[in-house]
């Protein structure tokens, strides 16, 4: 594991192992863009190390996935350079440059708050909707002394579109009183555990195509210790999937990005776990369109 003291590296290893080859069209279907930004971070820091980390383990990822009948072999996939910048102002004109070509764009941060200029570029000329797996609800106006940081990040989402965010349970007064008037729905982590609350009804109140983000720590910290503020009481591998099953099955999804998680020594089962997690997102959508998503020599 790389240690603090190493600078980030911007170039990277290909996710899953599978090296750059275009698809049928001429442009990759999918594209990784790692981005080890956690300025905003405020609790246990280290996300800046995380995309090198998800993309290291997810070479020791078998490529076959016995859920879908999916073989990943034959996808179309291009893994970028780490994307660097100072600011989110920054992010966004690298993103804003990334994100316009015919691809499908999986984010791996980094803190949470790269959701914001992400959904900004998506956004633009379509209507969208974001689901947002999270233990928390984000959705404070202000968190210390700063308007856009990784307890906001959901507010300033919902000025831009619709929020559903699912598996929250940890929420502030504040945040509570805020939802009254605001596009947002929380869905909270103990109703999917108990079964009063299904996929199906998350899903359902999706509007328009959809960005997903997936903050790790909406796994239960048994499961993906190593976050930046770990709640207990969190959802299962299988919760958490069959979510992500049912939003790439039931809606268009334009982009999704993978964040918070804080990779720390001699917990690699929780680096493993989100490496593997993104490669059952990219079974679910290749599933969808093979013939999108599939490489040209694979033909």
């Amino acid at each position: 594991m790389q240690s603090p003291e190493e600078p980030i590296q911007d170039t990277l290893p290909p996710f899953l192992d599978i090296k750059a080859a275009p698809a049928r069209d001429g442009t990759f279907g999918m594209t990784v863009f790692p981005i080890p930004y956690e300025k905003t971070t405020s609790y246990v820091r280290g996300t800046a190390r995380a995309p090198l980390e998800i993309v290291k383990a997810s070479q020791q990822v078998e490529l076959y996935d016995d859920e879908t009948g999916v073989d990943l072999s034959s996808l179309s996939l291009l893994t970028e350079s780490a994307i660097l910048a100072e600011s989110l102002d920054a992010l966004e004109k690298q993103l804003t440059t990334a994100l316009t070509r015919r691809t499908f764009p999986i984010l791996i941060g980094g803190g949470h708050t790269l959701t914001l200029p992400a959904l900004r570029t998506l956004s633009r000329g379509r209507p969208l909707s974001v689901l947002s797996l999270d233990a928390h609800a984000d959705m404070r106006d202000e968190f210390l002394g700063s308007m856009i940081n990784h307890a906001t990040v959901m507010r300033r989402v919902s000025e831009i579109c619709p929020v559903i965010v699912a598996g929250v349970r940890s929420i502030s007064p504040e945040e509570m009183s805020s939802l009254h008037g605001l596009p947002v729905r929380l869905y909270r982590s103990h109703d999917l555990i108990r079964g009063t609350l299904t996929a199906e009804e998350i899903i359902h109140d999706l509007r328009g195509d959809v960005y997903l983000s997936v903050d790790v720590d909406v796994f239960d910290p048994s499961l993906v210790p190593s976050v930046g503020t770990p709640e207990p009481g969190g959802l299962d591998w299988y919760q958490v999937t069959g979510i992500i099953r049912r939003v790439f099955e039931e809606r268009v999804v334009v982009g999704m990005d993978v964040v918070e998680l804080c990779p720390q020594p001699h917990q690699h089962a929780a680096v493993f776990t989100v490496a593997k997690m993104i490669f059952k997102a990219m079974c679910y959508l290749y599933a969808s369109d093979p013939v999108r998503f599939g490489r040209v020599d694979s033909a």
